[in-house]
């Protein structure tokens, strides 16, 4: 027996997204597979996943949990006894760039462009289709959209550069492995939306947080972690920019607070910007952090990398299939 064989039957006994995927695989069936690291994953993958299947074929999802777990499956899997191109893998990036690189690469491996599938939400395209159809906005007239694109645009520059010196504190923390594994959990307790506040639509820092230690301070409180030496942070902060890290690498479930707070704060100030409004249009979008991937993921843009690789593995799978059973 291989060692790769050994591996997929303890995945078998004790891997349940394995399991799962076990209960599901039937070869010849017209179904594809993936493996995605948490449970919003799906409802931002799905959509664009299934524009790239026909009629009669399905597609299965399966959360592994996080991304180790997604890329640990990855590596074991036997390509011999499955079709690689019908069994993909889609994980965040998150701060590997800055620490070492991605463990793994394959055709059939997925790795975001940016720090998370979340930072993809993050356009006018999306702020748009979010003020249309969740907040029910449909009133503006096409200078009036243009100005509150306008202020989106330069609010989400003004909460990213705001940002740069927290994510590099948490550079050195990753790179520390300060708090252990349990590290990327904590931070979700940095709720960063206490840095700001708005004023007709357009975002600044609050008194208390203008400065950047009162940030990075704010952060290592939330996580109880130690601030690291003003040398160490500077030099983080300087690769971090270096590296596109303002466009690229701000953590995803930061920008999603982001864009659920500005969008609210602009819904408020149309009157205040468009006298022609008595009050606020529409209504509040009623989404918060915990449900924003499911609400508003769907009306992202599919990422042209990632509309190429659905194509070039679920697309010429299927394509296969089809000649085969031509």
């Amino acid at each position: 027996m291989s060692m790769i064989q050994v591996h997929l039957d303890a995945f078998a006994s004790s891997n349940v997204p394995y399991n799962d995927f076990l209960l599901f695989y039937r070869m010849g069936k017209k179904m594809v597979y993936g493996f995605v690291e948490g449970k919003d994953d799906p409802s931002f993958y799905r959509t664009f996943l299934e524009n790239v299947l026909p009629e009669g074929w399905e597609c299965k999802l399966i959360q592994a949990g996080n991304k180790d777990k997604v890329l640990n499956l990855f590596a074991a899997m036997d390509w011999n006894r499955f079709p690689k191109k019908a069994i993909c893998f889609f994980v965040d990036r998150d701060l590997s760039e800055f620490l070492g690189g991605e463990k793994y690469q394959g055709e059939n491996l997925f790795v975001s462009d940016s720090y998370s599938i979340e930072n993809e939400l993050l356009n006018e395209h999306t702020l748009e289709r979010t003020l249309d159809e969740v907040c029910g906005i449909g009133a503006l007239q096409p200078p009036e959209l243009q100005r509150v694109k306008e202020l989106f645009r330069s609010n989400l520059t003004t909460f990213k550069e705001a940002l740069a010196c927290v994510m590099a504190q948490i550079i050195l923390w990753r790179r520390a492995r300060q708090k252990g594994d349990n590290l990327i959990a904590r931070l979700d307790a940095i709720k960063v939306k206490a840095f700001f506040e708005f004023s007709s639509g357009v975002i600044a820092l609050k008194p208390d947080f203008v400065l950047e230690t009162s940030r990075i301070q704010h952060a290592a409180d939330a996580v109880k972690a130690t601030v690291g030496a003003v040398g160490d942070l500077q030099t983080a902060e300087a690769e971090f920019r270096a590296k596109g890290g303002i466009e690229k690498f701000v953590r995803g479930k930061y920008l999603v607070s982001f864009f659920l707070e500005c969008t609210e704060a602009l819904r408020l100030a149309i009157p205040v910007l468009f006298k022609r409004h008595p009050e606020p249009p529409g209504k509040t979008a009623g989404v918060g952090e915990g449900n924003a991937m499911v609400v508003i993921g769907p009306r992202a843009r599919c990422p042209a990398s990632l509309r190429t690789f659905l194509q070039s593995n679920y697309g010429e799978h299927i394509k296969q299939a089809q000649a085969a059973a031509a």
